[in-house]
């Protein structure tokens, strides 16, 4: 008889600690922080921007720092969330700007950060784009995946 007391005090040892981990792999599930993952293309009249700087800033009080991307040669960007991970989700307002020299070109390497110093890098795109009060760009971010094409034009 002790004996199977003793097998019956350890099935239900096992059984609330199995009950115990499954709250808690659940608790994370529905209440861990969720995020976004954000990716999209650029593009100014239908054509891929490269080197454009793409800015995301929330518009909820708690989830207004910027988070900042800069678009590859296909015009294609990435955003990676200020602490590493994904992006907060909610509402943004996106801002975007390409630094140029006022003829257009873009020097590379140290002719870029030396432009940058000298004050000589104008933004090229329409002035609607760079301001978070007058962009036209406005998202909300979901949980998961989330593409956002930016489709910016020369005369918006």
């Amino acid at each position: 008889m002790a004996r199977n007391e003793a097998e019956n005090s350890r099935r239900l040892i096992v059984g609330a600690a199995i009950a115990i981990v499954l709250v808690v792999v659940v608790g994370f599930f529905f209440m861990g922080k969720k995020e976004a993952k954000v990716s999209g293309t650029v593009t100014l009249d239908g054509t891929p921007l490269s080197a454009a700087q793409v800015v995301f800033i929330g518009e909820d009080a708690d989830n207004q720092s910027p988070v900042v991307a800069q678009s590859d040669e296909a015009g294609k960007f990435s955003l990676t969330g200020n602490t590493g991970g994904g992006v907060p989700l909610g509402k943004y307002r996106v801002m975007v700007t390409k630094e140029s020299l006022a003829d257009g070109t873009r020097p590379a390497g140290e002719g870029l950060k030396k432009a940058r110093v000298d004050g000589l890098l104008v933004n090229t795109l329409a002035k609607v784009y760079e301001d978070q009060a007058t962009t036209p760009l406005k998202f909300e971010l979901h949980h998961g995946a989330n593409t956002i094409n930016l489709e910016l034009k020369k005369q918006p």
